[in-house]
């Protein structure tokens, strides 16, 4: 528990520990409460059961003083009436404390789910390419909602166990012997029955979340890849396997909703076998049956006052159990990966050469996929760079994005080592690749992705249209720039998608215009007409041209052909 509470403060904010003092200071005058509402029921069944109490009992006789006026008759209706009072006064605290609990659980949650999306964003992308997308995402949904289960199982034993303290402490001072009696009983067995299933439930935890790991991949590669499994007719396979997975989480869960239920039937017949005892230790030590009616009548109440508590104590720490692995996960995501700083470097502005000098690359510690590349390319040329596929190319524009650390080598800007890190940098960078990525969204939006509507230079976005050569088509729209591209995309045509996407890169005003593979899934007539858009920005823009079709790079200063990680510039008449 120690080492859960030190990885839930790891994971909270300063602001966030503060809500959580006010939390438990709250929880102290519930307690109060508690006490004040079990301990009006003595003097409230004295009454009832020996008016002539009013007078006999000091307690009772120093507040009828206060109301001298009052006949026996009134009291009582008064200290009814006060009790009834009293209970709704600690009725709508207890809902204002619920309130405050489940507002402090759902922001905590927000921040702590915030907090790792905004980690993995700013991560390196090299560690982007090393995890599973559908991990990642399950992290963030499903481990970030099963971490609420586990915070909410933890506030609860914390209230809960409060309340059952402040009772316990009140039955005592009442009945020393009874509550003792009744409170080892009831420790005794929630101890026993909690070690009991501990075993099982840890390794259903684990389970859990191993099936929650190959549920989210599955899914996710089912839909990914959706065209492939229609032309394949391959459906079934996948959802045969989803199905598997799914029934084995279901039967998993299931099991663990019916352990947490069993202490509420297990400590309703627990509370009857030990009131009836209670009862007869009462009768032989002699007691008057006045004395002995209130005592139990108050111990009734506090019974079943307690075994809901202790039902809901019993469930959230096998919950705690169910759900560890998930605050383990979130813990070691959080902890494991600081946040990125791209801004570390001075902004500058792109002058006069991009310089590569003997770079070398390979992942991993394997094979070069680049051998001591030596290359200069200056502002304002437009360079072609050919070769196979799997030749390096597109290692080789991350290296210059700064997507990925050379494994020896140097790349300079201006003369100027180190930037890779730079977002400045990469901000000076219009970046087109094969596989334009489109949000489910308006062309406009699209275009200046990543600002909010407001923030939108929509005169800028009318620009690049009409510099990629889609005004005609976005002016037969309905909607124009407002029409919804469709999930991926999937309302335009490939060569509309690659506009957009040039669209977008040129949005911000780059000073550098990179094209890694943008045309190759393009037909011939549509690669043309989306290179005449780029052939329109020659000698306003630096233009790196990344293909396998040698036709692309007529319009290029420079032809370099890369082979086997090696690049040499080679004459090349098209």
């Amino acid at each position: 528990m120690i080492n859960a509470l030190k990885k839930i403060n790891f994971l909270i904010t300063k602001r966030q520990r503060k809500g959580l003092v006010i939390l438990t200071l709250l929880l102290f005058a519930g307690m109060i409460l508690e006490i004040f509402g079990l301990g009006i029921l003595i003097p409230v069944i004295s009454i009832l059961m020996d008016p002539e109490m009013i007078d006999k009992n000091p307690f009772i006789l120093s507040i009828k003083i206060l109301f001298n006026d009052f006949s026996h008759q009134k009291f009582i209706l008064f200290f009814l009436l006060a009790t009834v009072f009293l209970y709704s006064i600690k009725t709508i605290f207890l809902i204002f404390l619920t309130h405050k609990q489940n507002r402090f659980l759902n922001n905590t949650i927000a921040y702590i789910s915030n907090n790792l999306f905004s980690i993995y964003l700013n991560q390196p992308y090299e560690f982007h390419i090393k995890r599973n997308t559908s991990e990642l995402i399950k992290n963030l949904q499903v481990e970030i909602n099963l971490l609420s289960a586990f915070l909410q199982s933890l506030i609860t034993v914390f209230i809960e166990g409060g309340f059952m303290l402040s009772i316990i402490a009140t039955l005592i001072y009442i009945e020393p012997f009874g509550a003792i009696f009744i409170g080892l009983i009831y420790g005794f067995l929630s101890v026993l029955f909690l070690q009991f299933t501990k075993k099982k439930i840890n390794q259903w935890g684990k389970f859990r979340q191993k099936l929650d790991n190959q549920v989210s991949k599955i899914a996710l590669e089912g839909i990914g890849g959706i065209k492939d499994i229609l032309i394949l007719g391959k459906a079934s396979f996948f959802v045969d396997e989803f199905s598997k997975k799914n029934y084995f989480k279901s039967r998993i869960n299931s099991n663990q909703s019916t352990i947490s239920q069993i202490p509420r039937f297990y400590f309703e017949l627990i509370s009857i076998i030990g009131l009836v005892t209670f009862i007869l230790f009462l009768l032989f030590e002699g007691k008057d049956l006045t004395i002995i009616i209130t005592t139990l009548g108050v111990f009734v109440a506090a019974t079943f006052r307690m075994i809901p508590s202790l039902n809901r104590i019993i469930a959230a720490s096998q919950s705690l159990k169910y759900y560890k692995s998930s605050l383990d996960i979130i813990y070691n995501e959080t902890k494991g990966f600081g946040k990125v700083n791209f801004n570390h470097l001075e902004k500058f502005n792109f002058k006069n050469k991009i310089e590569l000098k003997n770079i070398h690359f390979n992942f991993n510690n394997s094979i070069n996929i680049l051998n001591g590349i030596n290359l200069t390319i200056r502002k304002g040329e437009t360079i072609g760079i050919i070769g196979e596929s799997g030749s390096g190319k597109s290692t080789l524009i991350d290296l210059i994005l700064g997507l990925h650390l050379p494994t020896s080598g140097e790349i300079l800007i201006d003369s100027v080592p180190d930037f890779q890190m730079s977002q400045s940098w990469r901000n000076k960078i219009g970046y087109v690749s094969q596989a334009i990525y489109l949000t489910d969204d308006t062309i406009e939006n699209n275009v200046a992705f990543g600002l909010p509507n407001n923030k939108i230079d929509k005169a800028r976005v009318i620009e690049v249209i009409k510099q990629v050569q889609l005004e005609k088509f976005t002016t037969n729209l309905e909607l124009g720039l407002n029409t919804t591209v469709g999930e991926r995309g999937i309302q335009l045509s490939g060569g509309q998608m690659q506009r957009i996407g040039i669209a977008r890169a040129l949005y911000n005003h780059p000073n550098i215009l990179i094209l890694d593979e943008a045309t190759s899934a393009l037909d011939i007539k549509t690669e043309s007409d989306v290179m005449k858009s780029v052939d329109n920005l020659k000698g306003d823009k630096t233009v790196i041209i990344i293909t396998h079709r040698l036709k692309t790079l007529r319009k290029c200063d420079t032809i370099y052909r890369l082979v086997d990680g090696r690049i040499k510039m080679v004459p090349i008449t098209i």
